[in-house]
């Protein structure tokens, strides 16, 4: 009987703990939705930014479009990939633009990935982490996810930002996501 009690007690706070994760992990209810225009596009609210999402693909190293001189890229990991969607930011108002804008979370048959956004500079030749900063007309986001070979790539990422690109503080929920399908990107 006391090992039956031990038991109910151990599944009851294993049950408990389970709760909580789901309530921890739910989106923040005044997160709202962003969806692609019929054109493709999504206006990040706000700016007159424009979002395109315009290619998935796999790779053994992640490197800017145009590289020279010295540079910063993803290299190849042993055991792992990435998967790598390139969205391009038409920006048609010159707003200053940076990697830490945005964030990405990417899910598939594994369970959630690890994904990070970073952002090649106007001339292709480097990625800027963080707050630098690139005015260009369009620039282009990369949402990189690492992946174990043995895993297949995620079946979707989503995109967070903030209305007009705002600075998000630490703790504060995003006030938008765009989803983003591996499989109906490009």
């Amino acid at each position: 009987m006391k090992g039956t009690k031990r038991f109910i007690l151990l599944l009851a706070g294993v049950a408990l703990l389970i709760s909580g994760c789901e309530k921890k992990e739910k989106a923040p209810e005044a997160l709202k939705e962003a969806f692609f225009s019929e054109d493709g596009t999504c206006r990040i609210e706000g700016t007159e930014v424009f979002v395109r999402a315009d290619k998935a693909e796999a790779s053994e190293e992640v490197r800017p479009s145009n590289p020279s001189g010295y540079f910063y890229y993803y290299e190849d990991q042993e055991g792992y990939h990435y998967h790598v969607i390139y969205t391009s930011l038409l920006n048609s108002s010159h707003t200053l633009l940076k990697a830490a804008d945005f964030a990405a979370a990417a899910w598939g048959e594994a369970g959630e990935y690890e994904a990070k956004v970073v952002l090649q500079n106007s001339a292709g030749s480097t990625f800027m982490d963080g707050d630098a900063e690139t005015a260009g007309e369009e620039a282009v986001l990369y949402i990189i996810s690492m992946v174990k070979d043995t895993d297949p790539d995620p079946d979707w990422v989503t995109l967070y930002y903030n209305e007009g690109l705002r600075d998000k503080a630490e703790g504060e929920p995003w006030d938008y996501s765009l989803e983003l399908l591996s499989d109906t990107v490009g």
